[in-house]
């Protein structure tokens, strides 16, 4: 299944933000208004859900950051744009689609509190959500090779 990206030039909603709860290794997507989800797409374990119109509207996943390789990357210049997720297919309602084929290394910078999910280095980035940025290389090509997570930590 091919799965192209396109940006729609329209704002993100600034009144959300990710957490990751340690007790469960996981991500969530809190203070976002009610979002009717259709389907997502997967990097590792971390789905990017999608409304009806295959915009990205929230993720949530599961990521231990045990082995995470520690780095002081953070992606830069980015730019902020609502994503529209389109596929050679039909999306099917309440099935996951996987974007990368195998499991993409795991970064975490403490200092700045982002996690990078793929490669450290991108042409370009797009937050796509309040604090859910996406690395493109190469330049131009709308290819997806990292998912950066800016996100506040909790216990419970």
């Amino acid at each position: 299944m091919l799965l192209l990206i396109r940006k729609l030039n329209l704002p993100i909603n600034s009144q959300t933000r990710i957490v990751y709860n340690k007790s469960d290794y996981s991500f969530s997507f809190i203070d976002c208004e009610e979002q009717r989800i259709n389907s997502s797409i997967l990097i590792n374990d971390i789905q990017l859900h999608l409304d009806e119109s295959s915009t990205i509207v929230s993720l949530d996943g599961f990521c231990p950051l045990m082995q995470a390789k520690v780095t002081s990357h953070y992606p830069l210049l980015i730019e902020k744009s609502q994503l529209q997720v389109i596929a050679d297919t039909p999306f099917i309602p309440g099935v996951s689609l996987r974007y990368n084929s195998k499991r993409w290394p795991v970064y975490r910078n403490s200092k700045d509190g982002w996690i990078c999910v793929g490669n450290l280095s991108s042409d370009f980035y797009l937050e796509c959500l309040c604090g859910c940025v996406l690395g493109f290389s190469p330049k131009n090509s709308m290819d997806i090779n990292a998912l950066w997570i800016k996100h506040q930590t909790v216990d419970h």
